[in-house]
């Protein structure tokens, strides 16, 4: 069995999906079935039982995905061992979501040259739901998202397999984002059942997640919205062209963003489900991280100790003000 065919079966079980580890793996769905029934045939057992709704492990599958993901880490950390070699360049690689990752990148670098001269920062970005499977995938061992309480229950159900440690580093909240001059500016709450023929300014996730709290085509289908790769492009678009934004209060209130104070940042009740949205640390466990890495996971946990919580509460108001 070749050694790549077991990171293609943790990628499979990651998703609980042949198709969507393909599209990752950029190889061919057909390909990758045809690996897996191979695979299957070599141990003798069948890894994954299939259904129209995705794959998931048989029991035999479950220990030899749990072997192969011992074998698939003592390979990749072998192949790093050159590099903490003292006086080598160590690279520390971050993976976030973009709500997170343009707020955390220059206080964080800030915070872990002071404590450490060596190794390189480096930060990935994906959308929200992609962040844990990266780390389950070894694409970087430190990573930062968001997650309800469905996604977070479902990942969990891979992670604890794998020893990923995940903990919880901010109570946060999605708001509706509007220029200080803007009709609604003054307002203490706003309901989404208000929202009709709007101009959003959005992030990619808010129109590929299906279960997020927030999902365009959950909006009354008279709205309009642009995405925007980043933060604050978001903002950019918000206060040139005054349309509204929907961004969580991390992303809002801490990415540096010049025009922030021309901002308004509006609680936002009525979404499909609770506006709660908790930002998650997800790293390897720690005695698998080097030095540098350890450096890094110390200095997000303290940043984001220090924050303040939002200003207010989505749930503390229900009412619109007359």
């Amino acid at each position: 069995m070749r050694l790549e065919y077991l990171h293609y079966l943790l990628v499979i079980d990651a998703h609980h999906s042949i198709s969507a580890a393909a599209r990752e793996l950029y190889i061919s769905q057909t390909a990758l079935s045809s690996i897996v029934s191979r695979v299957e045939e070599e141990l003798g057992f069948p890894i994954f039982l299939r259904s129209r709704e995705g794959v998931t492990p048989t029991e035999e599958g479950k220990e030899a995905l749990a072997i192969a993901w011992d074998i698939w880490s003592g390979w990749t950390a072998s192949l790093s061992i050159g590099q903490q070699k003292e006086g080598a360049p160590v690279a520390v690689h971050i993976i976030g979501s973009p709500s997170v990752n343009n707020s955390l990148a220059l206080p964080l670098i800030r915070s872990y040259y002071q404590v450490e001269q060596r190794g390189n920062l480096i930060f990935h970005e994906v959308i929200g739901s992609d962040v844990g499977p990266s780390i389950l995938n070894k694409k970087a061992n430190i990573g930062l998202t968001y997650y309800n309480k469905k996604n977070l229950k479902e990942f969990l159900s891979v992670s604890q397999k794998y020893q990923i440690q995940v903990s919880r580093l901010y109570r946060d909240h999605l708001y509706l984002i509007v220029r200080e001059d803007h009709p609604l500016a003054q307002r203490d709450v706003v309901e989404v059942s208000e929202l009709k023929n709007q101009h959003f300014a959005v992030l990619p996730h808010f129109s590929t997640v299906d279960n997020a709290i927030f999902f365009t085509r959950l909006m009354d289908p008279s709205n309009r919205f642009t995405t925007f790769p980043n933060v604050p492009l978001v903002k950019r678009a918000i206060l040139d062209s005054g349309i509204m934004g929907v961004l969580s209060w991390f992303s809002f209130c801490h990415d540096g963003c010049r025009g922030t104070p021309r901002l308004r940042a509006i609680p936002f009740p009525g979404l499909a489900a609770s506006n709660d949205m908790p930002l998650y640390l997800i790293h390897q466990k720690v005695s698998s991280l080097h030095h540098q890495e350890q450096v890094a996971l110390d200095c997000i946990r303290k940043y984001f100790a220090a924050l303040p919580p939002p200003a207010f509460e989505p749930s503390a108001l229900s009412q619109p003000r007359s």
